[in-house]
């Protein structure tokens, strides 16, 4: 049985014992572990163990060395030294502190855990992420502007090199077709400089 489980886990001599005809309005504070099998509507207080039953109820959180649970604590758990321990019938609805924490199966833990236990400060502290964190492309982009800018010398891309080669033809045939006007004046010239000199040795 459960109980009897944790309570030989305990390593503590249970002293202070509330029945399960028990109820007790406001904190119970002792010194000697505590066994709940009733209802305690306030917070429950002592230097070594708590014991919580499994038709228990606690309504107000509970500090002790180690606590084990497998009734309904509404409220947090607080042992930064010791050991939470929440059975399968155990319901608890409350942050947890705690160095070591074992949840059974098919318990229930609603809330957040802080463990205090060997290791918790390398787990707990933050990844720092560089303010200048840029992506692959981001520096492929630098990268290239990078290499057009050196010595002044600019590397068009593909795309700029489309327009300066289409205005380059179109001069290439503007140039054509004056050519090729300048030769037909020419040789109309030439014509009518023939007819002349025809009319005048008539």
């Amino acid at each position: 049985m459960f109980g009897n489980r944790v309570d030989d886990a305990t390593k503590d001599t249970i002293v202070t014992v509330i029945s399960a005809d028990a109820v007790i309005e406001g904190s119970l504070i002792a010194k000697h572990a505590i066994r709940v099998d009733g209802v305690v509507n306030g917070a429950v207080r002592t230097k070594e163990s708590v014991v919580v039953g499994n038709n228990a109820i606690v309504r107000g959180g509970i500090r002790a060395s180690n606590v084990m649970s497998a009734g309904d604590v509404y409220g947090g758990i607080e042992s930064p030294k010791g050991k939470v321990e929440i059975s399968d019938t155990g319901r608890v609805f409350g942050d947890i502190t705690a160095a070591r924490l074992i949840i059974d199966e098919n318990a229930v833990f609603q809330g957040n855990c802080t463990m205090t236990g060997r290791g918790s400060k390398a787990s707990a502290e933050t990844v720092k992420v560089p303010d200048d964190l840029e992506t692959t492309a981001e520096k492929e982009a630098k990268e290239a502007r990078k290499h057009r800018d050196e010595d002044g010398d600019r590397i068009p891309d593909s795309n700029e090199d489309k327009p300066a080669k289409a205005a380059d033809s179109s001069a290439e045939e503007d140039r054509k077709e004056t050519s090729a006007d300048g030769d037909d004046n020419s040789s109309r010239k030439d014509g009518k400089e023939k007819e002349s000199e025809d009319d005048a040795e008539k």
